[in-house]
């Protein structure tokens, strides 16, 4: 069974579809990438296989069940998302909540009606927040941290979800290259050592390279190109999907495709 199926998903806001008849399967363990250019569809295609948006028509499956059957305490069971920090932030606005109480928010699927945490919550936030590496923030309001370490916690957040899929959402946005990395490099452990599913929304076709087996393209909400990064990143492709003259080589460290800008 995959870990997610997107069948002729046609999906939008209001009567306009952003989303236009994709289809996409996404395997165990995989490590997937979600590039296109701005307005592409790769945001509204997240918030479809999170429930957080109805299909116009297709269906998405999560672990095989319809998204549209699940209720969000399921969905959220299955699949964790980590959204960009500056979408996250401005929903806990000046609240001081403090980073265990943050990453306490991610075992709310599994929550009873008196909503008291149980010894197995506690030991999920501790985990997560020691994959994350900010347990030593534990006791810091969340609204003091900079931003990759406010980024961090909320990663924490959604891996106390415990699921076995965890979607990204341009969660290295607005970071420094440091930032990037280090997260980066959490998810590709995850993926690597737990077997866990991630599908992350990319810009930085670089940093896609380097760390997804398999990239996809989107152009004006259509599947485009899919496959390993060394077959879809090629200046052909590249000109097609982003309009953008580029030189693609070679990673002297990694030997994963590398993109180059160039200029006349």
């Amino acid at each position: 069974m995959n870990a997610l199926e997107i069948r002729d998903l046609t999906c939008g806001y209001g009567d306009e579809p952003v989303i236009r008849g994709v289809t996409l399967e996404v395997s165990r363990g995989e490590f997937l990438g979600i590039l296109g250019p701005n307005g592409s569809g790769k945001t509204t295609l997240i918030r479809a296989v999170t429930g957080l948006l109805e299909p116009m028509g297709g269906e998405v499956l999560i672990e095989g069940a319809d998204v549209r059957r699940l209720q969000p305490r399921e969905i959220a069971r299955r699949v964790a998302c980590v959204m960009q920090d500056t979408a996250i932030a401005p929903a806990i606005g000046n609240l001081a909540f403090s980073v265990r109480e943050i990453v306490g928010m991610g075992r709310t699927p599994y929550l009873s009606r008196t909503g008291w945490a149980t010894d197995e919550d506690r030991r999920a936030v501790a985990d997560a927040m020691q994959l994350a590496e900010v347990e030593h923030l534990a006791d810091r309001a969340i609204t003091e941290l900079s931003g990759g370490e406010r980024q961090r916690a909320f990663i924490a957040m959604a891996l106390a979800q415990g699921c076995d899929t965890v979607m990204l959402d341009e969660p290295t946005n607005h970071l420094d290259i440091a930032h990037q990395i280090g997260i980066l490099d959490l998810f590709a452990r995850l993926n690597e050592r737990e077997g866990t599913t991630v599908v992350g929304i990319f810009h930085d076709l670089n940093l896609a390279a380097e760390y997804c087996e398999r990239v996809v393209l989107l152009k004006d909400g259509r599947l485009a190109e899919s496959g390993p990064p060394a077959e879809v990143f090629t200046a052909d492709v590249i000109r097609s999907v982003y309009g953008a003259e580029v030189i693609v080589g070679t990673s002297p460290s990694s030997g994963r495709p590398h993109v180059f800008v160039g200029r006349g």
